[in-house]
């Protein structure tokens, strides 16, 4: 024959009351502040709130013993600790250990999901992310593969050699008193058109062989 029904159990703030609860707060207190009685809050402690707070601890408990494994794994993952010397050849055995450790705590987190334990539930998601991001790290997966740079080409003119090898320029001197110099090369262009220059008197206007501006004799 089964006993009455739980009165804390379908109480609206009953995740307050095992919280109070599983912290050690006094009954009597506890009972007045959510409107229940002393004997009915002592009834769920023992009969629905300790069974509740084992079987936690039971599905913690694995990621509490694993705790330190993923600390130290994404310690060498991160260059923050120095692996073993069987690690350093090839990683398997802290990779293995990290696989057996997921195994185990996704049993733990699909136990607390089928017992509606939120709270250990959420205290088992945290180390087993974790756990799953050290070792995607540890076998090189996620990582941003790093593109190689393109290939940089510099050009380098050396107009000193080009002007050694082709002809100076023709430079065209007006038959008047006035000369003017003209590089044919850029005599289509309007802002190129002839300069003229006053020549003074027993000095002549000659053409620099390169660049075909006058020089004075």
């Amino acid at each position: 024959m089964r006993g009455p029904r739980c009165t804390a159990c379908f109480h609206s703030r009953v995740a307050e009351i095992d919280a109070a609860l599983a912290s050690g707060a006094p009954l009597i207190a506890t009972a007045a502040k959510f409107g229940l009685s002393k004997s009915a809050l002592a009834r769920h402690r023992t009969r629905c709130l300790a069974p509740k707070l084992a079987a936690a601890a039971k599905i913690v408990a694995p990621a509490s013993a694993t705790r330190a494994e993923v600390q130290r794994a994404k310690a060498i993952a991160s260059g923050h600790a120095e692996a073993a010397p069987a690690d350093v050849l090839t990683l398997q055995g802290l990779v293995g250990r990290l696989g057996r450790l997921l195994d185990r705590l996704e049993g733990a987190s699909a136990s607390a999901a089928d017992e509606n334990l939120h709270a250990a539930l959420a205290a088992v998601s945290g180390p087993l992310i974790k756990a799953v991001e050290t070792a995607a790290r540890l076998q090189g997966i996620g990582h941003q593969q790093v593109q190689p740079a393109a290939p940089a080409f510099n050009i380098v003119f050396n107009l000193a050699d080009a002007e050694d090898r082709q002809p100076a320029s023709p430079v065209h001197v007006a038959p008047r008193s006035v000369g003017s110099v003209v590089d044919a090369t850029h005599a289509a262009s309007p802002e190129d058109a002839p300069v003229e220059m006053e020549a003074q008197p027993d000095q002549a206007l000659l053409p620099l062989p390169r660049f075909g501006f006058p020089i004075k004799a």
